[in-house]
This record gives structure tokens, sequence and C-alpha cells, in this order.
């Protein structure tokens, strides 16, 4: 009978930890979200490709033609279409020629205002290209950070101080006026590297948070377990101590302590 009391109360602990493990709180799943899966999708090749509608620019030219001073807008301030690769890592946007610069270009907008959030988004994302394959040691070193992310951020954070120029126009067309912008900003090394600084700073802060997670994390289930052991210790003394008369009281006092205690260590 005490083996067949031994097995029913097992089953049933393991049951309500399989319960809780397999449902992880908020925190665990942050765990998840940023750690485990990057690692399947990085694990073939991390790279990061930047849209550029610098031909599109090009082609509205003859609807829409850009005031010869403007030069930078038709020649994207002298960069070049660009691509590398080292190792798992790789990238492909623009690089700034001679004159540091790069060119953000919205799409046509029904307004304004949505064509200056497009042209900042652009020249962005192409300060986010450099500034990231800067940091590409890291990049594939610590996979559970999402360094592209953290440098669109960075960048976003500053790019508005960046801008050395910018081309507004309206264009009249038979469905109504549409509008575009472009943004000429710097790229120069100096640039680059102050940004460089401060996505390596995100990067190591963000990293601390994830391992800290995992450690958090890792703690609530060796805490659990230990709950489990001391219970099912009690439960048997307990058991053997009243010879079965007490066995269903005792089993659900025992299992109510272990969801309580659950709740207490995976809840928050």
């Amino acid at each position: 009978m005490v083996r067949a009391n031994v097995l029913s109360f097992l089953s049933c602990a393991c049951l309500t930890f399989a319960g809780v493990m397999t449902t992880p709180p908020a925190q665990a799943e942050h765990f998840v979200a940023h750690d485990s899966a990057p690692r399947r999708e990085y694990s073939a090749q991390i790279e990061l490709v930047v849209a550029d509608s610098h031909s599109n620019w090009q082609a509205q030219n003859v609807i829409a033609r850009v005031d010869a001073s403007k030069s930078w807008v038709l020649d994207a301030a002298g960069s070049e279409p660009w691509q590398a690769q080292q190792g798992r890592v790789a990238v492909k946007a623009r690089h700034p020629g001679a004159r540091a610069e790069l060119v953000g270009y919205s799409d046509l907008e029904a307004d304004g205002e949505a064509a200056r959030r497009g042209a900042r988004s652009a020249a962005a994302q192409q300060l986010q290209a450099l500034v990231w394959w800067r940091v590409r040691d890291i990049v594939a070193r610590y996979p559970t950070v999402d360094h592209r992310r953290l440098a669109l951020e960075v960048v976003l954070a500053r790019v508005d101080g960046l801008v050395k120029d910018s081309v507004e126009q309206s264009i009249e067309r038979p469905y109504g006026t549409v509008y575009r912008v472009a943004l000429l900003v710097r790229a120069d090394t100096e640039t680059l590297e102050r940004l460089t600084a401060e996505l390596r700073r995100a990067a190591h802060a963000e990293l601390r948070a994830v391992k800290s997670t995992r450690r958090i994390f890792l703690w609530k289930v060796g805490a659990a377990a230990m709950l489990l052991f001391i219970v099912a210790v009690l439960y048997f003394y307990l058991e053997a101590a009243t010879q079965g008369y007490y066995t269903w009281r005792l089993r659900m006092f025992s299992l109510t302590v272990l969801l309580l205690g659950f709740a207490v260590l995976f809840g928050s």
C-alpha cells in the first residue's frame, strides 16, 4: 500500500511540476524569445539587408525635377551599393563615398509628414547597417542579443543631429498630390565611431540583462525541485506515521503546498 501511495504521490507531483514548467512566466518567455529562438534563426547566417529607393527617385525625376544645387539627391551623395560578409555575418546596404555622406529617401506618400518620417527612417537604416557591421565580432559571438534592433535604436536617437540638408517635394498627379522627402546625413568616420561605441555599450547592457534573466530562471527551477523534494519527504514521513489513515488529506495538502510554492516562484 505504501508503494502504491508513493507512486500515486510522485505522479501527481510530477504532473504539477511539469504543468508549471511547460507554462513559464513572462520573464521565462522573455528569455526564450531572446535566446533560444535567435539561435535557430542565426544557425545559418546573420544578415542585415537595407532597401534603397535611390533608383525610384532617379526614375521619378522626369515628373519632379530636383534642383541642380541638390545634386546629392540623384547621385546618392556619392555612395555606392555595398555588400560584405565575414563568417556567418553579412550585410547589404550602401557605403558612403569620398564625401562621407548617405541619403535617406522616402517613398511617395499621401502627406508630407509621412514622407519626412519615411526619409528619416531610411537614413537611419543606412547608418544602422554601417554601425551594425562595425560590431560584427560581437554579433557573431552573442546571437542572443538583437544587435540589429539596438543599432537602429542608437541611430534613431542621433539621426536628427546628423542631417546636413533635405529636399521636400510635392507632386501633382491625376489622383491627387503626393509627397517625397530626401535627407542628406553625415556618415564620416568620427560619427560612425561614436555610434559604434554607443551600440557596444547598449549591447553589453542587454547581454547582462539576458544572462541575469537566465540565472533567475534557473534559480527558480532549482528552488522548485527542492520544494518538490522537501514536500515528498514530509509526505512519506507523515504517511508512514499515520499508517495511511490520512492519505488523501496528506495528498491534497502536499499538492496545495506545491501549487502555492510554484505560484510564488513562477507567478511573478
